[in-house]
């Protein structure tokens, strides 16, 4: 095991940051990094919730989520569900769950007035 790869009871876990831009998980996903992955009795992806935030968030979920319905019974199963989104803020799976989501930026970027204001 590498000094990334802590061992918890008889289970190896090898953490690595494949980049930050829009090119970063094509190459991941396409490279050595992909048939270490696939190669895990238990492969587990993880993606940061930054990526919700990112301009390309359609596209970078996309192409993850195809990576993963490549080889779907490597991913997921009864005991364990290989994708996940490590979310910054809790109440935000919870929107999603019910379908809220935001368009596009310029929506978000929306003002509210009151209707009523507190004296």
């Amino acid at each position: 095991m590498g000094k990334n790869t802590p061992a918890i009871g008889r289970t190896e876990i090898a953490a690595a940051k494949v980049g930050t831009d829009y090119a970063a998980p094509k190459k991941a996903l396409a490279g050595l990094f992909s048939k270490k992955l696939l190669a895990a009795k238990s492969p587990m992806v993880i993606v940061s919730s930054a990526v919700t935030n990112h301009p390309n968030a359609k596209a970078f979920y996309q192409r993850i989520g195809a990576f993963v319905d490549k080889d779907t019974s490597k991913f997921l199963s009864e005991e364990q569900n290989g994708y996940n989104i490590l979310f910054s803020e809790t109440s935000l799976p919870g929107a999603f769950e019910v379908g809220f989501v935001m368009p596009s930026g310029d929506e978000a970027q929306v003002s509210v007035t009151p209707r009523h204001r507190r004296r």
